[in-house]
């Protein structure tokens, strides 16, 4: 029976998380905790990836405040592909793309084009 993993966010602000291995019906709580959510995550890829736990490959969020989960019911399910999407590169963030200035040409437009696109002349004729 492939085990499951389930992090439990505490709704309490600076409150520690906590992450929970799942096998049936017996829960026992991961030796790691952090009331940083990204460690968290990082955490649980590790775990999933590793192989020697024998996770299913998913990861279920618990979250009542609804922080990381936007989810009426506060729960959601990862898998590990889009856990990894969550978690931050070791170097700092992802860096940000910027478009090639030489592909697109600016907008330029006239206060006259402003103004009767504004009044909704630009949808008639």
């Amino acid at each position: 029976m492939a085990k499951s993993l389930e992090l439990y966010i505490n709704s309490i602000v600076g409150g520690y998380h906590t992450l929970m291995v799942v096998e049936g019906v017996r829960r026992e709580q991961a030796p790691f905790t952090s009331n940083d959510h990204q460690e968290m995550l990082t955490e649980a890829l590790r775990l999933l990836e590793d192989g020697s736990e024998g996770f299913d490959g998913r990861l279920r969020i618990f979250d009542p405040r609804n922080h990381m989960v936007r989810n009426r019911d506060g729960q959601s399910s990862l898998t590990t592909k889009q856990l990894r999407l969550f978690v931050t590169i070791p170097g700092g963030p992802i860096p940000k793309v910027e478009p090639d200035p030489t592909q697109y040409a600016p907008h330029r437009s006239t206060e006259d084009d402003e103004a009767a696109r504004n009044l909704g002349r630009h949808l008639s004729a």
